[in-house]
């Protein structure tokens, strides 16, 4: 990214990435990123689906611009809940009037997103809540949120600090049993640096390692419009047999991210 940005930056005016790349596991050091962007003079949006709950995020501190994610994942919120928004204090009209995002979200002007103090006044004009507050649209279903809540509740009572630091052994223990009995079979392409991922790791099965006549998988493979017959999906319904809940990637990359929260060393080996 940084050399991206060096050789392309004047060409840009925002850039756009996410904090943990969904396929790899990576988490990039957002700051610098950040930083370079913002001396070639590049907005910086960030995609917070694969990183919200799972690493510490410090959106204000880092300076980034704008950024966005979903509650389905390390949230535990459920297919279908809300999603969350950041946009920096700087970027706010009420202490910033030249430089206010809101300003440039006029189509997505929805009620909550004007001011509570003059919501039910039946203004013609928007008179938009301060900060990210004014891109809300409407009411969230109170049926997702019931289901979200508890969730949120409980990770901001273990607090991401702690949640983080379980994460660092959980998912090194999970590296080094893979090591120590799979490095044959599957190679790791999340980075090695535990300070350069979350607590997912992906591996990659290598090629003819698989002996699909001793086994069969019970589990039901699903169309995405992909191959049914990859390494990847194969492997995947085998640990389902099991209960074991993974991802795959066709077509011969498995998700594996054991979640501090709830899952436990034993879950692991």
């Amino acid at each position: 990214f940084l050399r991206a940005i060096e050789v392309h930056g004047d060409e840009a005016a925002v850039l756009v990435l996410g904090a943990v790349h969904f396929l790899t596991g990576q988490c990039f050091d957002m700051m610098r990123i950040v930083d370079a962007a913002h001396k070639k003079g590049i907005l910086v949006g960030i995609d917070a689906a694969h990183a919200v709950g799972n690493v510490p995020l410090h959106f204000h501190d880092w300076n980034v611009d704008f950024a966005c994610w979903c509650t389905y994942k390390y949230l535990n919120g459920g297919p279908g809940n809300i999603g969350g928004l950041f946009v920096h204090a700087r970027h706010d009209k009420s202490s910033a009037p030249s430089a206010g995002l809101a300003d440039a979200a006029a189509p997505l002007r929805g009620w909550w997103g004007h001011r509570r103090e003059n919501r039910f006044s039946l203004h013609r004009t928007f008179d938009a809540s301060a900060g990210a507050a004014s891109f809300q649209l409407s009411n969230p279903c109170v049926m997702a949120m019931m289901s979200l809540a508890p969730s949120l509740r409980l990770t901001a009572k273990v607090g991401m600090s702690q949640l983080r630091s379980k994460s660092l052994y959980l998912t090194r223990y999970m590296e080094h049993l893979i090591d120590l009995k799979l490095k044959h079979a599957v190679e790791i392409i999340t980075p090695r640096d535990p300070m350069q991922r979350g607590c997912q790791l992906s591996i990659r099965i290598r090629p003819g390692t698989l002996c699909r006549e001793k086994c069969k998988p019970k589990s039901q493979a699903y169309a995405c419009g992909n191959d049914l017959h990859n390494d990847a999906d194969f492997v995947q319904r085998l640990l389902l047999d099991d209960g074991i809940m993974c991802d795959n990637r066709p077509p011969d990359i498995l998700r594996l991210a054991p979640v501090p929260l709830y899952n436990s060393y034993e879950d692991v080996w």
